[in-house]
């Protein structure tokens, strides 16, 4: 088939992206663009007594800006797809951002997707002569077949070699783009699973498992801090034979109760395990006991489950740093249905996207407020939980499947063991 030409072009269209940008202040205030490859206008319908913007639209995957703005005033970047018609009225063509960094600071935690008629905005206030370095990753929304197949049916009507080659043109594209859906959710995902394994932030969703009786079980990674996913997976794999094989203790950080230890060769730390009665080395074998049933117990959840969850907060781990993650335990355990849930707090927004992959894999996106209504610093002994009503409309949403309830009500679950915590 030599549809390359098509193909091209759709995959053109497909990955443009388009950033409104206008400081907004006097009649006077503007705003100076330097960038490479970047269509810059100056529609009429963008200037008024608040100032003068710019459209900047791009098929470059990754673009680095240059703003400098003109006066004192209020910067608006709204990030779009283009303004694409179906019959005299928009239709969605979806654009997705992965990455956008002011000044080298990321505002993304996960991929957002978006289209001309729901952009996503940010503004910052601005000084005259101020330069502001934007950068950008975008990537290709992932479409189902009938998505893809009826935007080229309405977009690309009057191309009669697309046409008579739909389905084939449409499946070349699908290589292409098709790696993972998305969905923007109005409410809290109904997850059932045979298990759901806290792997942190930190003490906070472990709490909330148990006090909801999602997590029937300690497990290894529930009260310990700093875990990166791909320790987190090494340790699920591998074992947890070297923790805290080698390590730093920091008496200015105990608590009350435990010292606070820092495994210096996998990079977490504890500030529970270790009681402080207790020298470090001397409470090392039980240590170890105790984590090593955790994780034996871990192990067995696994592989008696079909639907596993993963559950963690505020992480600073991209979609593909969370797919990676799932994809190292799916190559162990490679029979099994795998989500994860991620919360994070946002002080402006609440948003929840669902990102579903090809291979049961499916990952859940909360961007919520996410602070203790008490407020959050340690004069507070419970801002670690967090914002208590949105754990509890997530959790509500959460439930064990039916097969697991039934053994943990007949006591046949051997995993339904909690140690002290």
């Amino acid at each position: 088939m030599d549809h390359q030409n098509e193909i091209l072009r759709i995959l053109d269209d497909l990955r443009t992206c388009r950033i409104d940008v206008k400081n907004f202040g006097t009649e006077r205030n503007a705003v100076e663009i330097e960038a490479n490859g970047i269509s810059i206008s100056e529609p009429s319908w963008f200037t008024n007594e608040e100032g003068k913007g710019k459209v900047l639209q791009s098929s470059d995957m990754k673009s680095l800006i240059k703003i400098k703005a003109v006066g004192d005033g209020n910067l608006r970047l709204v990030f779009r797809g283009p303004d694409r018609r179906f019959e005299g009225k928009r239709y969605a063509t979806w654009i997705d951002y992965k990455s956008i960094k002011i000044n080298e600071k990321e505002l993304l935690t996960m991929p957002v997707a978006t289209w001309h008629d729901k952009p996503y905005h940010y503004e910052m206030p601005v000084k005259n002569g101020q330069e502001i370095i934007l950068e950008t990753e975008q990537q290709y929304h992932k479409y189902s077949e009938d998505e893809l197949k009826d935007i080229l049916k309405k977009l690309y009507q009057n191309d009669e070699v697309l046409a008579k080659n739909i389905n084939e043109i449409t499946k070349e594209i699908l290589k292409v783009t098709g790696r993972y859906s998305i969905t923007q959710m109005s409410e809290y995902p109904f997850i059932t699973a045979d298990c759901f394994i806290p792997i942190g932030e930190a003490c906070r969703v472990a709490y909330y498992m148990r006090k909801y009786q999602l997590r029937y079980g300690s497990l290894p990674f529930d009260w310990l801090a700093e875990c990166t996913l791909p320790f987190i997976a090494k340790s699920i794999v591998e074992g947890i034979d070297d923790w805290f094989s080698e390590y730093e203790v920091d008496p200015a950080k105990a608590n009350k109760k435990c010292h606070y230890v820092y495994d210096t060769k996998n990079c977490f730390r504890s500030r529970h395990a270790f009681p402080l009665d207790q020298t470090v080395d001397g409470y090392m074998s039980e240590f170890k006991e105790i984590f090593g049933r955790r994780y034996e117990r871990l192990i067995k959840i696994i592989n008696e489950s079909d639907k596993i969850c993963f559950v963690c907060n505020n992480r600073r781990d991209t979609l593909y740093d969370f797919y990676l993650f799932i994809k190292k335990i799916k190559e162990l355990y490679p029979h099994k249905s795998y989500k994860l849930l991620h919360v994070h707090h946002n002080e402006e927004k609440k948003e929840i996207t669902e990102y579903r992959f090809n291979n049961d894999i499916t990952i859940y996106n909360i961007e919520a407020y996410d602070i203790h209504k008490e407020g959050n610093n340690q004069s507070n002994p419970m801002f670690w939980i967090g914002n208590e009503d949105l754990w509890g409309d997530i959790c509500n949403h959460l439930s064990l499947s039916d097969e697991v309830k039934r053994k943990l009500e007949n006591g046949k679950s051997s995993a339904a063991i909690f140690e002290k915590e």
